[in-house]
């Protein structure tokens, strides 16, 4: 194309600014494709032109942005294709235009007006952004620069997330009775540990020269439980159970985790058995559940040995002659009582407890 031809180009009709994806933002780049129509005296143009892009900070006059970039461009019945690239930092949020002039070497012929860069290239600011403010809706998102905060409500699947850095709090129910858990803001999930209380274990007898049996141990179980923020849940600890009694039951939400112990026998004209060991709650596969040890047998030797809970407290030691001790916390089943030197009854299961992680 003869440059004297061009004594009034215009840019006119398509005006398409656009981002290629798999190249400018998935490599980082700050290039982008530039598309316009090229006008000679309002026919359309052909052949190949030199032109210049020079992108400013006002639509006219003000300062050069970036580089300026020269192509050799086809022009196939006015319509052109170009690369651009005017450098990290030209698109920072501010306004911008593009000037763009042809040019066959010695002469450059300037197209007016300046064409001003709308929105869509504003996508390459965006992949070296500092920080994003906040997210309330996002298909998916993606930590590029660090210090990241996210606002508003999150649901899905989160078993593909990785470094995510949390401080896990508990609360801890040790002592026998009902209390209170209040969901901290922001938690939707806990996860509960219930031990029932172990049972005490049963009395020896003198007259039969046998020990009382040990008592058995608190049931355990962990499970998951969904929660909304600020809601009131009731604990419920079970007691150990006293001398050849059972032990109590531990309850959160008014279900039953975790059943006590049951107590040892108590020596008679047969060996005294052990107590049995409390349940664990195992509806569903989100729940372990883990039945409590069973007490031994009395013998003539002295009591029986108390069971121990599952992830909890070991039982007491039966007596046999030179002393006993009672279940150890959590839900341990108490020792079966001797008979030497009047020593018949037999000792407390250890107390229950609730933990709630959250």
């Amino acid at each position: 194309m003869m440059l004297p031809k061009l004594a009034a180009p215009v840019l006119a009709g398509l005006f398409v600014f656009s981002i290629h994806p798999s190249t400018a933002l998935a490599q980082g780049a700050t290039a982008f494709t530039y598309q316009g129509r090229l006008l000679n005296n309002g026919a359309a143009a052909n052949g190949t032109n030199g032109m210049i892009f020079t992108l400013y900070s006002a639509v006219t006059g003000g300062t050069v942005v970036g580089i300026p970039s020269t192509n050799s461009v086809a022009v196939s019945n006015g319509l052109f294709t170009a690369d651009l690239d005017f450098g990290a930092g030209a698109f920072n949020g501010s306004a911008r235009w593009l000037d763009i002039a042809v040019s066959n070497g010695v002469t450059n012929v300037e197209l007016l007006p300046r064409v001003q860069v709308l929105p869509t290239p504003y996508a390459i600011y965006a992949a070296s952004a500092a920080t994003a403010a906040s997210a309330t809706t996002a298909g998916t998102a993606t930590n590029i620069a660090g210090g990241i905060v996210a606002t508003g409500t999150f649901a899905g699947n989160g078993a593909g997330l990785t470094n995510v850095a949390a401080n896990l709090q508990m609360a801890v129910y040790p002592t026998p009775g009902t209390s209170t858990f209040v969901v901290p803001s922001n938690v939707w999930t806990i996860i509960v540990e219930a031990w029932g209380g172990g049972g005490g274990g049963g009395s020896g007898s003198t007259a039969f020269s046998a020990g009382g049996g040990g008592g058995g141990a608190g049931g355990y179980t962990k499970i998951f439980y969904n929660v909304a923020p600020g809601a009131s849940y009731q604990v419920v600890v079970g007691s150990g159970g006293i001398a050849g009694g059972s032990g109590g039951s531990s309850s959160f939400d008014g279900v039953i985790l975790a059943t006590g112990g049951s107590a040892g026998g108590s020596a008679s004209s047969t060996l005294a058995v052990g107590g049995n060991g409390g349940n664990g709650y195992t509806p569903a596969s989100t729940v372990t559940g883990i039945k409590g040890g069973i007490g031994k047998y009395g013998t003539t030797l002295g009591g029986g040995d108390g069971g121990s809970a599952g992830c909890g407290g070991p039982g007491g030691i039966g007596n046999l002659g030179d002393g006993g001790s009672t279940g150890d916390v959590p839900g341990g089943g108490g020792g079966g009582g001797g008979y030497f030197s009047g020593t018949v009854t037999g000792f407390a299961g250890g107390n229950g407890e609730v933990i709630v992680h959250y």
